[in-house]
This record gives C-alpha cells, structure tokens and sequence, in this order.
C-alpha cells in the first residue's frame, strides 16, 4: 500500500466477492481492523516487516497465481480495488492461525 498523500491514513476494511472476512495475523480477534499507512511511504502485507492479512470463508479452491477482487478500505482515500494475486500458503502462518481459534486458546 502506497500513500501518497500528505496526512496518514489508514486501512480499515478489506472486502470482496470471494471470501467473507480478514484477520492480521497475531490478532483475529482484535477489530476493527486499523493499519496505518504513513505518508510517502509504503506499507507492505506479508513478508518480515508488515502485516499477514489472512483472508477467511474462501468457498472455492485458490490456484497460485490466479487473481480475485479485493477492495481495501481507507479512512480517507475510500476504496480501492486490485486484482490480488493468491500465493502459495504460508504454512506457519495459517497454522498460528488456526491454533488460535481453537477454543480456550486466548
């Protein structure tokens, strides 16, 4: 995510046709979802250093590679849509995931 404004803005929802919901890794049960983007800079998903968004209620099988709609909401900029490119599973991710759904996990 790029902000090329002048003022801070945030992420606060990400949407779209295909799954039902998103949770940041480390916290699935802490929305609403805020993820800051400070001004002239970039803010990357995944990797070491930003946020695992980890999108929920896929009823279909994704491929690698292949793309779906996701709008990403900002406080100030409104919405914005990109065709997300799916890539592989990131195991560790996923299971810290599910482990902390599991009922008396908090």
């Amino acid at each position: 995510m790029v902000n090329t404004g002048r003022e801070e803005d945030q992420l606060i929802g990400v949407s779209g046709p295909d799954f039902t919901g998103v949770v940041v890794e480390g916290a699935p049960s802490a929305p609403p979802l805020e993820i800051p983007v400070p001004p002239g800079e970039t803010v990357f998903s995944g990797g070491s250093s930003g946020p695992v968004l980890i999108l929920t209620g896929i009823d279909e099988t994704l491929r690698t590679a292949e793309t779906i709609p996701v709008t990403f909401t900002f406080r100030d900029a409104g919405d914005v849509t990109v065709d997300a490119v799916v890539s592989a599973p990131l195991r560790r991710t996923i299971d810290r995931y599910l482990r902390e759904q599991e009922p008396g996990a908090n």
